[in-house]
């Protein structure tokens, strides 16, 4: 099936869908399901092969490839909205390697360096940090640690969960550019947050958001490559 879906509104997609799943269901039949639509990959498909530039990315069932993405490619693709991605810079410290993403330096949580292998190796070198929108939330204490205050572009409420779209306050490299199709713009730079459906939000104000670090993601700024353990990477190959 070569985007089956890709001409019907959207209520008949998500039906089609859903007949799509019952027909192969029943019929237990292999099918091949080739797809720019990311939501149609994750519901439709038991195992799903991830292209770039003509090479497989990664393979792998679709938590795998949300949880567990072997470079920047991946996990900028899979998710929606997508994760956010910005450069940082990782310094060893006497208590700890410490993270530094623009004018913010924060230490390197412990949750996360037990989910990292290869650490060592570019400690004192970029990195491209990612972050789930849902890693990010409204501060609810005085500014801190992984505290970034930033303006408000665009707020989409979707009545179970608020979307709060962003410049972020880090510098995006060019590897996330070209890892991740064209960036051109602030447009495709911006970052989201998503807030609970109650958040007061207002487009073109400042708002005050925590990171959530211990659910970032690290890769290698030279390679794209993922940070995570190795029997982590394993389990997404």
């Amino acid at each position: 099936m070569d985007e089956p879906l890709s001409n019907l509104d959207a209520k008949l997609r998500v039906a089609m869908r859903g007949e799509l799943m019952r027909l192969h269901q029943r019929d237990a039949t292999t099918t091949l399901y080739v797809t720019h639509d990311q939501v149609e990959a994750m519901t439709l498909g038991d195992r799903i092969a991830v292209l770039h530039d003509g090479r497989i990315q990664q393979v792998g069932t679709p938590q795998e490839l949300y949880h567990h993405p072997v470079n920047v490619f991946v996990a900028g693709f899979i998710g929606s909205p997508a994760m956010n991605l910005a450069l940082g810079h990782v310094e060893p410290d006497s208590t700890g390697p410490v993270l530094t993403m623009g004018a913010h330096r924060w230490p390197v949580p412990a949750v996360l360096l037990d989910r990292l292998d290869g650490l060592d190796a570019v400690t004192g070198h970029d990195v491209v940090v990612g972050l789930r929108p849902g890693a990010l939330s409204l501060a609810t204490h005085p500014a801190g640690q992984a505290d970034v205050t930033v303006t408000a572009i665009t707020v989409e409420s979707l009545g179970d969960e608020t979307n709060v779209l962003f410049l972020p306050p880090f510098p995006v490299p060019d590897v996330i550019r070209a890892g991740n199709g064209p960036a051109d713009t602030e447009l495709t730079a911006m970052w989201t947050a998503r807030l609970a459906p109650d958040a007061t939000v207002t487009a073109g104000g400042p708002l005050t958001l925590a990171l959530d670090l211990e659910q970032a993601y690290l890769f290698d700024a030279a390679t794209g490559t993922a940070l995570h353990r190795a029997e982590a990477s394993a389990a997404a190959a």
